[in-house]
């Protein structure tokens, strides 16, 4: 049985859209330890003050609290800003290819086209 071109351009979007939302991935990791590399040199007292398993098993959690104590400083506000500006597109590309693999799924299932 051949697949149908349907099901090959939404696998092949899906592919796409996932590869692209991992890339972003991995770019918004190298912010964010770059962040704590900053906030462990700079702002040694308040990154100690934060739990243990927010600084270790979830920095961003982590950043996401110290931005709330430091809101005026501008250099902080600038490395937030870092780690936040890719985390739409990141999504956005994960949840295209989600989508992607569930339609082609239920079109599978629904008989319109095969794999």
């Amino acid at each position: 049985m051949d697949s149908s071109p349907t099901a090959i351009a939404l696998i092949t979007v899906a592919a796409i859209a996932g590869l692209f939302g991992l890339v972003l991935s991995i770019v918004n990791q190298k912010r964010v330890r770059h962040t704590v590399t900053w906030l462990q040199d700079n702002r040694p007292a308040e990154w100690q003050a934060l739990p243990w398993f927010l600084r270790t098993v979830h920095p961003l959690s982590a950043i996401a609290r110290l931005n709330r104590q430091l809101s005026g400083d501008p250099e902080f506000a600038m490395h937030y800003a870092a780690v936040y500006r890719g985390r739409p597109p990141m999504l956005a590309a994960l949840g295209v290819s989600l989508g992607s693999i569930i339609i082609a799924l239920a079109g599978s299932f629904a008989g319109f086209w095969t794999f």
